[in-house]
């Protein structure tokens, strides 16, 4: 079932249409197109964008005919694919990350009652420290949470046992960060703070973004069971000057 409203689409199509150095009306058009752009931080890269019948790819001029010797004679789903592009690109690609699920929600259901979930404030600075040295740092990396961002958190025992989180992106999409205590897991905690938090994001006028990577069994069960509507897939490439 379609959740999304048409508004909240065209404004995705508008925001991914820029970031990917294309027109939005191209993700209707079917086929593969790849944009050279120099990344602002000078670095090398290849970022894949699925959008329905369209894979949009902007990389450093340095991969471009690496990428298109790839791929530009393939279907879609045949480019897309993690194991061909690190064949292909070898020694230049350092890191390939994905496939990732892009996700919205918009609008949203009425939100649950839960008592031991809430907003936090300046007060729980402390709390949001503790939390964060009782869980992994890659994950609380990977997680993007920073304090001062708007962050749900759920308590049980005045402890935090897990939080959500967004940063803003173009000023319209609220980028979703979750995280939870490994000793909290499989609680259900981590879908009741992205219910909230997302709740938050959508009555300030944003599109709540859920974000995985497919392998990430946990997170994809936490998005399915919040409705979130598949809007893309990602693979980024982070490339190597040799």
């Amino acid at each position: 079932m379609k959740r999304l409203s048409d508004s909240a689409i065209s404004r995705l199509d508008a925001f991914w249409a820029t970031e990917m150095c294309c027109q939005p009306g191209d993700f209707l058009i079917p086929g593969i197109a790849v944009v050279e752009r120099l990344a602002p931080d000078g670095s090398e890269y290849a970022h894949l964008f699925r959008r329905g019948p369209r894979l949009q790819i902007t990389c450093s001029p340095s991969m471009a005919d690496l990428v298109r010797s790839a791929i530009l004679e393939l279907p879609v789903e045949g480019a897309f694919d993690v194991a061909l592009l690190g064949q292909s690109l070898g020694r230049r690609a350092d890191r390939i990350i994905g496939p990732t699920f892009l996700g919205y929600l918009d609008p949203l259901e009425a939100e649950p009652v839960d008592s031991n979930v809430r907003l936090l404030d300046a007060a729980d600075l402390q709390s949001l420290v503790e939390f964060e040295q009782r869980v992994p740092a890659q994950d609380w990396e990977y997680s993007g949470l920073r304090a001062g961002q708007p962050i749900a958190g759920y308590f049980v025992d005045g402890e935090m046992r897990s939080a959500a989180g967004y940063k803003v992106w173009g000023g319209c999409i609220a980028h979703i960060g979750i995280i939870t205590r490994p000793d909290s897991r499989r609680s259900g905690y981590a879908r009741v703070c992205v219910n909230k938090i997302a709740h938050y994001a959508v009555a300030g006028g944003l599109i709540a973004q859920y974000q995985t990577l497919y392998a990430n069994e946990a997170a994809m069960t936490v998005g399915r069971a919040r409705g979130v509507e598949h809007y893309a897939d990602r693979i980024y490439v982070r490339g190597s000057a040799t």
